[in-house]
């Protein structure tokens, strides 16, 4: 079942009730926060006709709207071009810029069946930006097709997933035009060699050698597009099986209403900042402590203490089972010696460590790995508030890029 408008999906017509309840409250209310609720409800309106302009301008081309992606480039997408072709482009260089494709991978890190694929991932990136299109997409849609695989126990593969299953969670991607609408081209059947471009991901076609002529970055961009709208319906589909929230009351409503808005105060005061080993503050950062904690752990082979630093987002269901995957990751690279280069807080909850690491097979390796500040319910939170952890996230090994 896919959904006709944005405003349709589950989570949108709670939040309008949400929002019913709060103005008849309103007086309630602090004078600082009575328009909140009004703020809230443009805001919820801004994102729905966001969602259905998207998929008005782009959806007959077949991209999905994810939650990846920049919601100002998006809505400047759909606004400042009347040519379509030039508004496609856009939409091309947001799944092109290397930033972007970091975070992909980054994201790959969250999903257990996506997280064995970042090697796979990591080069079709590489390949994407340099211009080898038809690589890209070759292995794209094999992560793609492996990891929902992987994802059920019922081991099906993406090409065997029917549109109307794919469309029935709470998500954006759930949109009549969405992914629902993307699987009718990823399934489609071919059979005739189709020597003209294409500007689909025809998966039978490529896949099959029927379709040839593919290597452009449009298929190659879609690629990416599909590879997160499949990301989407993984998370979503997790959501709808867990158990439901009970409802909150009026008052446990008003509570959250006021921490939202204490906690949005606090963002506004905070600058991202940067400190390398030269600084007198670098050695008191919270962030340098945990680092220090992981690599050391690491060092001792220490993979309980390794398993206790990452994130609830790796851990969460898989705790007992945590250390021996962190013991089959890393147990055949054992640490040297470490030294913390940078620590760059650019949000309040996202910091990242670039780190130098000397392994016992005597090779250097480098990389910037992420943090992430959790409250006490595992949910990312504000290090302003002092009332959390700072937790690893990007935890494998893959990601340490041998020095030359």
């Amino acid at each position: 079942m896919s959904y006709e408008t944005a405003r349709d999906l589950p989570s949108f017509k709670e939040m309008e009730i949400q929002l019913k309840a709060m103005k008849l409250v309103k007086f309630l209310l602090p004078a600082d926060q009575k328009g909140v609720p009004k703020e809230i409800e443009s805001k919820l309106n801004e994102l729905a006709k966001l969602i259905d302009d998207f998929y008005e301008k782009f959806g007959e081309r077949h991209w999905i709207f994810h939650d990846m992606l920049n919601v100002d480039q998006v809505r400047q997408a759909i606004d400042d071009n009347e040519n379509l072709d030039d508004a496609e482009l856009r939409l091309i260089a947001m799944h092109a810029d290397p930033d972007f494709l970091r975070r992909v991978v980054m994201k790959c890190n969250g999903i257990p069946a996506l997280r064995k694929r970042i090697p796979l991932v990591e080069k079709a990136r590489d390949d994407y930006l340099a211009g080898r299109y038809y690589s890209a997409v070759f292995i794209l849609v094999s992560v793609i097709d492996g990891f929902v695989n992987e994802f059920e126990n019922t081991h099906r593969g993406a090409h065997t997933r029917t549109p109307e299953e794919l469309s029935r969670y709470d998500s954006a991607i759930s949109h009549h035009k969405g992914i629902a609408s993307v699987q009718n081209i990823f399934l489609k059947s071919m059979s005739v060699t189709i020597e003209e471009p294409i500007y689909e991901v025809y998966r039978h076609g490529i896949m099959h050698g029927v379709a040839i002529n593919f290597d452009n970055e449009i298929v190659a961009a879609k690629a990416w597009n599909l590879l997160l709208g499949f990301t989407d319906w993984a998370s979503a589909k997790l959501k709808a099986e867990k158990p439901k929230e009970p409802t909150p009351t009026l008052r446990q409503s008003l509570k959250r209403l006021a921490e939202t808005r204490k906690n949005s105060e606090l963002l506004n005061q905070w600058k991202p900042f940067k400190i390398a080993p030269d600084n007198q503050a670098f050695k008191n950062d919270n962030v340098y402590v945990v680092s220090n904690e992981f690599y050391n752990a690491w060092r001792s082979r220490n993979y309980g203490k390794m398993s206790s630093l990452l994130s609830s987002m790796n851990r969460s269901g898989r705790e007992k089972l945590m250390p021996k995957l962190i013991r089959e990751e890393y147990g055949d690279h054992g640490l040297i010696e470490f030294e913390l280069l940078s620590i760059d807080h650019y949000a309040a909850a996202g910091t990242d460590v670039t780190v130098r690491i000397k392994l016992d097979d005597t090779t250097t390796r480098q990389a910037k790995i992420r943090w992430l500040y959790e409250d006490q319910d595992g949910e990312i939170g504000n290090s302003m508030k002092n009332d959390g952890n700072w937790k690893i996230v990007m935890w494998g090994f893959s990601f340490y890029k041998e020095e030359i």
